[in-house]
């Protein structure tokens, strides 16, 4: 074989392992949702003993800003920040990374101006500043695997306005993802607030269940709190707004016997769009009127 021939092979062999590096695999499911064209700007791996899991609308407190429900989880993070294309807009980045899926469940999200502050995500949850965006262009998800063992959690900004960029975290969890256990603390705190989520009420399928720990509760609010205290039930099954009006009065006949003596609404706003990703199970709000 000749010098030239040599090299003409080396120079082959080189472009062959240049061009399997560039598609191989990725190590994470995520990524195989990233849109084409997107460039990865960070990427790190550590463990962690304090992850800061944001699971409802924030709240401010003098100075403060936090989740009305935070929890810190132990495991292994992998953090990866990318730059999306110019040409997406909000919608169409966050449907790459919402995209419908049988084997997890969404603990929270929030779309635009109903995630808060902008900077309170990106210094505070991320510790990354280059996220800031302005309010209505932003979106947060978190969601669990079916086992309870991976937590992923997605945030998509605009910077500028123009350009779209995601920061994903997976946290493999050193135990398996267990929901808060209520009590009458967690109840009283709360209910604290003039509006909100009540704590202790799932969804089996067809019926939603208010905790006996949380029916004690309400039953011994004072007169005037009992008078002042709305409780709207909302569905989001229903793929348009009549559907999921009439899921929603349909549950709020079923709690009526757990909860006598309450003034119960259901409501059919917030109805996702057909093919929608807000996985969201039926629950129930609060409201104090007048608030407190």
């Amino acid at each position: 074989m000749t010098c030239q021939s040599f090299v003409v092979l080396l120079l082959g062999v080189i472009a062959s392992f240049s061009s399997v590096a560039q598609v191989a695999p990725s190590s994470s499911a995520m990524d195989s949702v990233v849109p084409a064209g997107s460039e990865l700007r960070e990427e790190r791996t550590l463990n962690t003993q304090a992850y800061r899991l944001v699971l409802s609308e924030l709240k401010h407190q003098q100075t403060a800003t936090f989740g009305e429900r935070e929890r810190r989880l132990a495991g292994e993070l992998t953090r990866r920040i990318y730059d999306l294309p110019r040409t997406l807009r909000l919608a169409q980045a966050w449907s790459f990374f919402t995209q419908a899926k049988d084997d997890y469940r969404v603990l929270y999200e929030c779309i635009g101006v109903d995630c808060g502050s902008s900077h309170f995500w990106a210094n505070q949850i991320f510790s990354e500043p280059r996220l800031v965006s302005r309010d209505k262009d932003q979106a947060y998800q978190a969601r669990i695997s079916d086992e309870g063992r991976l937590l992923t959690v997605v945030y998509v900004t605009m910077r500028g306005g123009r350009q779209p960029q995601v920061v994903m975290d997976e946290l493999r969890l050193d135990e398996p993802f267990q929901e808060s256990v209520v009590t009458v603390s967690t109840v009283r705190a709360a209910l604290s607030a003039s509006a909100g989520w009540l704590p202790g009420v799932s969804y089996d399928g067809k019926a939603l269940i208010v905790a006996p720990i949380v029916v004690d509760t309400l039953m011994n609010l004072s007169a005037g709190e009992r008078a002042r205290l709305q409780l709207i039930v909302h569905c989001y099954e229903g793929k348009t707004l009549s559907e999921t009006k009439t899921c929603s009065d349909q549950l709020s006949k079923d709690i009526a016997s757990q909860l006598p003596g309450f003034q119960l609404h259901s409501h059919g706003a917030l109805t996702p769009a057909p093919g929608a990703s807000l996985e969201r199970a039926p629950g129930v709000r609060f409201l104090f009127w007048p608030g407190r």
